[in-house]
């Protein structure tokens, strides 16, 4: 499902990662940012655009890929301690974009 319409990966990277360590997580341009993944310095994941996905980030430090969400999910692991199935992150990125998660498609 392409969730990139609703949750912009760079739009989410602002919003949520971000404010964890601003002078960490930086973006270098509306494409290249600082991967929260892995031990990260420089800007080394990028946001690519998938026919069938939408929006994809992949980085090119750690191999990392997927959607907003399973960024999301990756994120909330290793910088928050919080374990998330995929459905419950769809839930928190709702919450974090202030959208109804029952106006979703399915």
């Amino acid at each position: 499902m392409d969730y990139s319409k609703y949750f912009p990966i760079v739009e989410y990277y602002r919003l949520f990662v971000q404010p964890i360590n601003s002078s960490r997580y930086k973006i270098k341009n509306d494409r290249m940012m600082v991967c929260p993944l892995h031990d990260d310095h420089d800007p080394s994941m990028g946001v690519m655009v998938n026919k069938k996905q939408g929006e994809i980030f992949h980085c090119f430090g750690c191999g990392r890929w997927g959607d907003v969400v399973e960024l999301h999910m990756g994120v909330m692991k290793r910088l928050r301690g919080i374990y998330m199935s995929y459905d419950e992150a769809l839930k928190d990125l709702c919450r974090i974009f202030s959208i109804d998660y029952n106006t979703l498609p399915k």
